[in-house]
């Protein structure tokens, strides 16, 4: 097998991205066998022993990459206090795979996970601009100013939000339903939002993530997606030409 760089490997295997894996080895989280790696090292996943942070890294044979159909009721994380129900109870496998980003416990519709640990990182991180369109049924109407407002790069906690759109689908008795397309993913950014303008969410599900969609699953199914799927996800986020 032809070697590979050290902090491919470990973002291919963990949830750190290759520059997370960087500051790692920087720091002397990461030892290789019996010594410290160092920055641009490069490693035989065969034969050699990758440690980070005490703990011996494994790399899955093969990359995985999960669309769910998020059902409300369900967190992300792998365990919760509160003993409420995780998305990991839903998508059973033997494999590690991590979440790309949140949807809280109220919100359904996609959700991507995968064992790398780079795809991850860039699929969430700001810098990327990765779209994500959310239906959202809201009590009141976004006036035009609001909606310009936030298309201008609207300040939420004192931090400039990336531009958001937001598209006017049809009324219901209380407001109206919108299509909300974000390009970063912050904590409930949809119904902090909302609040600020007195337009409280009923209703929020996640109709896309970076172009993918849950056509054809119904609530609660996944499925791996397919070839294509991946290529395009890859290419979408700057992977496809890495070695």
């Amino acid at each position: 097998m032809p070697l590979i760089k050290i902090n491919k490997y470990i973002a291919q295997a963990t949830r750190f991205s290759r520059r997370e894996a960087d500051n790692l080895i920087e720091k002397g989280k990461v030892i290789v066998n019996d010594e410290l790696a160092s920055l641009g090292m490069r490693i035989d996943p065969e034969k050699d022993k990758v440690y980070v942070n005490n703990e011996l890294v494994t790399q899955s044979d093969k990359e995985i990459f999960i669309i769910l159909n998020k059902p409300t009721g369900y967190i992300v994380t792998r365990s919760d206090p509160k003993r409420r129900k995780t998305v990991y109870e839903i998508v059973k496998l033997k494999e590690k795979v991590v979440t790309a980003g949140r949807l809280d416990y109220n919100t359904s519709g996609v959700l991507l996970l995968s064992n790398s640990g780079e795809m991850i990182h860039r699929l969430t991180h700001p810098r990327f601009e990765i779209k994500r369109v959310y239906m959202a049924k809201v009590h009141g109407k976004f006036n035009d100013k609001e909606i310009q407002a936030l298309k201008d790069g609207f300040y939420l906690d004192g931090k400039k939000l990336a531009p958001i759109v937001i598209k006017k689908i049809s009324e219901w008795k209380n407001g109206e339903i919108v299509y909300i397309t974000l390009r970063e993913g912050r904590y409930r950014e949809i119904r902090r939002i909302c609040r600020v303008f007195k337009h409280w969410v009923k209703d929020l599900h996640r109709v896309s993530y970076a172009g993918l969609d849950v056509d054809g699953l119904k609530i609660g199914e996944w499925r791996y997606l397919s070839k294509d799927e991946i290529s395009y996800l890859k290419k979408k986020v700057g992977l496809s030409n890495e070695g």
